[in-house]
């Protein structure tokens, strides 16, 4: 089955619009000024994935990827061309090291003669089997309620480390005010393994309640109102993020 990469994407970031490279322009993010490298040893310390640990385990990954956000602008290790991403305009896959620590953390999707994309995201290993098992994808900056940036981000995760996607979790507006919540996620669950979603909740500190599925579909409140996240849509999703998992993964093997 041949999936357009942009449709797809579209479709799992909540019909914000487009791929991230046309959806998003670049701000300076603090810089960072921190130790390095940092990566690995703050992954370890975060462990394996449980599941009544599961808001913790995003919370510290997500702290991990925005310190990796703040670092400059880095050369890729590797390049290779990605299947999924032929047929639009970044169809090269790239792989980076960004704290240096001679492990790569970073992946993107480029055009052609290109080192440097906004569509990217970063890759961790969480139960240490020398495969990436959660991406944290860049979706840009976008103000809060009070004015603050908020580093709009969508986190995906092989929980199971079968080499398939089967948890999502998007940024929502739970409150109706027109702004990302910083506190509260939508999680959407693949909880048999099999490729479609089958449970829906909006979970952060204090907040745990179900996303509602109505004649096929997920009813998320996101910035610009509710968007149906139909099933089958999702379906194609976790096939497609599964796919860049697998991507960068093999990208990763070689020459090992």
């Amino acid at each position: 089955m041949k999936i357009d990469a942009c449709s797809v994407i579209a479709v799992i970031i909540l019909l914000i619009g487009g791929c991230a490279s046309s959806r998003t322009k670049y701000v300076g993010w603090p810089e960072y000024s921190g130790p390095i490298p940092f990566v690995q040893k703050e992954v370890d310390a975060i462990g394996e994935f449980e599941w009544n640990q599961r808001l913790q385990i995003r919370s510290g990954i997500d702290e991990i990827a925005f310190r990796l956000l703040t670092i400059g602008k880095s050369s890729p290790l590797k390049k290779g061309k990605s299947k999924l991403m032929e047929d639009s305009p970044t169809p090269v896959i790239a792989v980076y090291d960004k704290d240096l620590d001679g492990k790569e953390d970073t992946f993107a999707h480029l055009a052609v003669g290109e080192t440097s994309t906004l569509d990217f995201g970063f890759i961790f290993d969480l139960n240490h089997d020398g495969k990436m098992d959660y991406a944290v994808f860049n979706g840009g900056p976008l103000p809060t309620k009070d004015m603050k940036v908020l580093w709009m981000n969508y986190h995906y995760l092989d929980s199971n480390y079968d080499g398939k996607i089967d948890i999502l979790i998007y940024n929502v507006d739970l409150d109706g005010d027109k702004f990302l919540d910083k506190n509260v996620w939508a999680w959407l669950y693949d909880n048999d393994f099999d490729g479609t979603i089958d449970e829906g909740e909006y979970l952060g500190p204090g907040v745990e309640m179900p996303v509602p599925e109505i004649e096929g579909a997920f009813v998320i409140k996101s910035a610009t109102g509710e968007k149906r996240l139909l099933k089958k849509d999702l379906q194609e999703g976790l096939v497609f993020l599964s796919g860049v998992l697998s991507e960068a993964n093999a990208l990763l093997a070689q020459g090992e």
